[in-house]
């Protein structure tokens, strides 16, 4: 895209291009799916990293005077932090789907976390700055915080009470990101020499995740369940405990597969790439259930 383009502009092309590429993914056909795969997530990508995802920031927001060019300029900022944000997560999904290799690496997760959905769901300046200044008294504000930096932290060691805390305020969408963050982490380790202390991060990130979410309290805890509320309810992200635990399955998978020593190549159930259908995940949920109602 030429660079002649606002960045207002590009957080639009980028938002077309998932919207288009989710629709296909769900309702197109098997090559419609492969070409959303191949080629038009590629340019997705692309576009993210010509934004540059350090530019996806608040870090020049004051929290001062909440007038409508305060507030347009929040709404701009944080539109693009969640489009590629959201970049990133369709790259995962197609890693646990599909088995396709990633093209975006964790590394290149510089953008701001995401602010409350109470900030981005305020009907009016005034009452998003009142959540952003609550929001502010956050080290993920005060610090301005990227999704990398939290990934590494999560990652790092075990984390006492106060920060459990401190993190499950990050909310929803955050934590799903951070667990398919997890998820493309373990795809690079997975087709690597991989040795069970190599997966230390990972188990380590696992487990502080799993008392973060159960720390959590749900955006839409106490909404009423109406047609207007819809639309500020946390949706599909509320499933992020599943992918949590299929990570988990997936980790004490390539842990038992690397303590084989009669096994040169790493034998698992992922060992086709960029599948079609999706057998494999479908396995490994069913393999899951199995072990979970006592069937061998």
């Amino acid at each position: 895209m030429n660079s002649g383009y606002s960045k207002k502009e590009k957080t639009q092309c980028i938002q077309a291009a998932y919207l288009v590429s989710s629709l296909q993914k769900r309702e197109g056909s098997i090559d419609a799916q492969a070409r959303i795969r191949r080629y038009r997530h590629a340019s997705m990508v692309a576009l993210a990293r010509q934004i540059g995802p350090r530019e996806a920031s608040h870090r020049d927001l004051h929290l001062e005077e909440a007038t409508q060019p305060w507030w347009q300029r929040f709404a701009e900022e944080e539109e693009l932090i969640r489009a590629l944000t959201f970049v990133f997560l369709i790259d995962v999904a197609l890693i646990v789907l599909h088995n396709s290799p990633p093209r975006m690496l964790i590394s290149e997760l510089r953008m701001d976390v995401v602010c409350p959905e109470a900030c981005f769901q305020a009907e009016s300046a005034a009452e998003c700055l009142g959540c952003l200044r609550v929001w502010a008294g956050t080290r993920f504000w005060k610090n301005r915080l990227s999704v990398v930096s939290v990934v590494r932290r999560i990652c790092q060691s075990p984390m006492e009470d106060a920060l459990v805390h401190e993190f499950s305020q990050l909310g929803t969408f955050n934590l799903f990101t951070v667990v398919q963050a997890i998820h493309s982490l373990m795809f690079h380790l997975h087709n690597s020499l991989v040795f069970e202390s190599t997966l230390a991060p990972v188990q380590t990130g696992l487990e502080n995740w799993r008392q973060i979410w159960i720390e959590r309290v749900p955006e839409d805890e106490g909404m009423p369940d109406t047609a207007q509320n819809l639309w500020k309810q946390v949706g599909f992200l509320r499933r992020a405990s599943e992918f949590w635990h299929l990570a988990r399955i997936m980790a004490d998978k390539i842990i038992s597969t690397s303590c084989d020593d009669d096994d040169l190549e790493v034998n698992t159930k992922l060992s086709k790439y960029d599948q079609t259908d999706m057998e494999d995940v479908n396995g490994l949920i069913k393999e899951y259930r199995m072990l979970n109602l006592g069937v061998q």
